[in-house]
């Protein structure tokens, strides 16, 4: 099955996309998709809530990221991982979506996992201020990780 062509040209730069008259609407609107009730577990973990993917939302919002060498790895790697699963030509925003749709549902944890945050500065993105951009992410990443933790916790025995 081919996918479905945008229906309209997303903008073909960051200064049309600021331009355009609804950016700031859809940027502070809460999300679209609503949340189906608790998945039931077999894997013995808890259950956690997931997106209705039968939503029928269009992925027509452009965004572009900046990634390091290693991220770039990463997500290359995960994409490796659900293609050669799945057998279907995935692309870097399937895996990126399915992440996304993951950490929607465990907002309300990252939330008050980040409320201990401290204060920070932003770093600058010119070169030689690679340390001080990886103690912020990797701040961030130990964050969502505690969150997701008390999300899930699994059955050890």
């Amino acid at each position: 099955m081919m996918p479905k062509p945008l229906r309209t040209a997303p903008p073909s730069s960051a200064i049309a996309r600021l331009l355009e008259g609804n950016a700031a609407v859809r940027a502070v609107e809460p999300p679209s998709f609503s949340l189906r009730a608790i998945v039931p577990n077999t894997a013995g973990a808890v259950p956690a809530r997931r997106a209705d993917p039968r939503t029928g939302e269009p992925a027509c919002v452009k965004r572009e990221l900046v990634l390091t060498p290693s991220a770039d790895q990463t997500l290359a790697a995960l994409l490796s991982v659900f293609r050669d699963a799945t057998g279907a030509k995935l692309t870097h925003s399937h895996v990126a979506r399915a992440i996304l749709r993951m950490l929607a549902d465990r907002l309300t944890a990252i939330r008050t996992e980040a409320a201990g945050l401290p204060a920070c500065r932003l770093p600058s993105n010119a070169p030689g201020h690679e340390e001080a951009r990886d103690r912020l992410e990797q701040l961030l990443a130990d964050t969502v990780a505690t969150a997701l933790a008390q999300v899930y916790r699994p059955n050890i025995r």
